[in-house]
C-alpha cells in the first residue's frame, strides 16, 4: 500500500512539473513582450548616436546609418527653405555637378502621433483688410511630402524624435528617377537608369551649421536590363549613383523690403498674384536683389551699411585668384549706378579656416573640377 502511495505521489509531482514549466515559460514570454512594447525614451533613442547639431539636429545610428531628427515645439508650423542640388552625377541620367534641382518652403506640422512634412505655394497674396481674404485658403492645396511617426516625446512635450529616412532616402522631396516626356519621340532611344534602390541608397555626409543644415545622399538607381547602355562615364549601365545635397535653411529675419518687377527690364524675379486686386492683370512679381542699405540715405552715392562680401574658396588655384577678385570687384561700377559705393568686397578663404563653403552665412566663389 505504501508503495502505491509513493508511486501516485511521484506521478503527481511529474504532472505538476509538466504543468508548471509551460506556465513559467509563458510568464517569461509575457514579461519580454511587455518590455518590448514599452516605448523608448528620448534618452534611450539618442544613446550612442552620432550627433549633428545646428539649425536642425540629427542623431545617426553608427551601425546602420539610419537617422533620427529632433524637432522642437518652436520649430513646428514655421516655414523654412528646402533647396536641393546635384553634387555629382552623369549626363546620361540627367544630372551633373552643380545643377540646381528644386527649392520650396516646407514646414513641420504635428498631426496626432506623426510629424507631417508639408509644402504650400506662397504665390497667391491677399490684402488682409479685404473680405476676400477670409477665403484665401479656398481651392489651394498643400502637399504632404512625408508623414513621420513620432518615435519619442520629451516629458515636457517640447521635443519630438522622428525617423527622417522616409523623407531623405526616398523621392519624397523631389523626383529623381527618369520619367519620359509624353511628347518625346526619342524616349525609347534614351538611357533609362531605372528605379531607386532602397537597399543601396545611403547618407554620404551630414553637416549642420547655425543657419542651415546640409544632408548629402547617395541615391542608387538600378535597371537590371537597360535596353540602351549608358556612356563611357557609367561603369555599369545597371547601376548609377547620384549624389544630391538637401539644404534646409532658416528664413532670415531682416527689414528687407521687396521691390516690384518692371517687365521692361530683364530681372530675375519671383512670381506672385495679388488676389484682392481689381486690375485686369493682378501681377505682383518682385525682383531678386541684394539687401543693400545706404549709410547715408540722403547721399546720391553712399557706401552700404553692410557690403556684399564674397569669399574666394581656398580650392581656387593661386595663380588665378587675383583675376577672380578683379572680375568680381568690377561689379562695383554697376552698383554705383544704383547709388552704392564699394558695394562689393572680396576676401580669400584662409587655408586654416574653421568654416567651409556649405555655411549659408558666407557667400563663396567656388572652384570645382567638373
Amino acid at each position: 500500500m505504501k508503495k502505491s502511495i509513493f508511486k501516485i505521489t511521484a506521478l503527481n509531482l511529474l504532472l505538476l512539473g509538466a504543468v508548471a514549466e509551460p506556465n513559467i515559460a509563458f510568464a517569461q514570454d509575457a514579461k519580454a513582450a511587455q518590455a518590448a512594447e514599452k516605448p523608448k525614451s528620448l534618452d534611450d533613442l539618442k544613446k550612442d548616436k552620432l550627433v549633428h547639431d545646428g539649425f536642425l539636429k540629427f542623431y545617426q545610428d553608427k551601425n546602420t546609418g539610419s537617422m533620427l531628427l529632433s524637432i522642437t515645439k518652436d520649430q513646428l508650423n514655421k516655414p523654412f527653405i528646402h533647396f536641393s542640388h546635384s553634387l555629382n552625377g552623369v549626363l546620361d541620367a540627367g544630372y551633373f555637378t552643380g545643377a540646381f534641382l528644386d527649392n520650396k518652403l516646407i514646414e513641420f506640422n504635428k498631426s496626432f502621433d506623426k510629424i507631417e512634412v508639408t509644402t504650400k505655394t506662397n504665390r497667391f497674396k491677399f490684402d488682409e483688410s479685404n473680405a476676400i481674404a477670409k477665403a484665401k485658403d479656398a481651392n489651394i492645396s498643400k502637399a504632404i511630402l512625408a508623414s513621420l511617426k513620432i518615435e519619442a516625446t520629451s516629458k515636457d512635450g517640447n521635443e519630438f524624435l522622428v525617423n527622417i529616412d522616409p523623407l531623405l532616402l526616398t523621392e519624397s522631396l523631389g523626383k529623381l528617377t527618369y520619367v519620359p516626356h509624353p511628347e518625346d519621340t526619342n524616349a525609347a532611344k534614351r538611357f533609362n537608369p531605372g528605379a531607386l534602390s532602397a537597399d543601396k541608397t545611403k547618407y554620404h555626409l551630414i553637416k549642420s551649421y547655425p543657419k542651415n543644415s546640409d544632408v548629402r545622399v547617395e541615391y542608387v538607381l538600378e535597371n537590371p536590363a537597360p535596353a540602351i547602355p549608358g556612356g563611357p562615364e557609367i561603369s555599369d549601365s545597371r547601376s548609377v549613383i547620384l549624389q544630391i545635397q538637401h539644404s534646409f535653411i532658416e528664413l532670415p529675419k531682416s527689414d528687407y523690403k521687396p521691390r516690384r518687377d518692371d517687365p521692361r527690364v530683364g530681372y530675375f524675379h519671383n512670381q506672385f498674384d495679388i488676389m484682392t486686386s481689381n486690375r485686369w492683370a493682378n501681377y505682383g512679381d518682385v525682383i531678386t536683389r541684394w539687401n543693400l542699405v545706404k549709410k547715408d540715405p540722403t547721399a546720391e552715392l553712399s557706401e552700404p551699411v553692410e557690403p556684399i562680401t564674397w569669399w574666394i574658396e581656398n580650392t581656387t588655384p593661386v595663380e588665378i585668384r587675383d583675376t577672380v577678385k578683379e572680375a568680381t570687384l568690377a561689379w562695383n561700377e554697376a552698383f554705383e549706378s544704383a547709388g552704392f559705393k564699394n558695394a562689393i568686397e572680396v576676401k580669400i578663404q584662409p587655408d586654416d579656416a574653421e568654416w567651409d563653403a556649405g555655411d549659408i552665412r558666407y557667400n563663396v566663389l567656388r572652384w570645382t573640377s567638373s
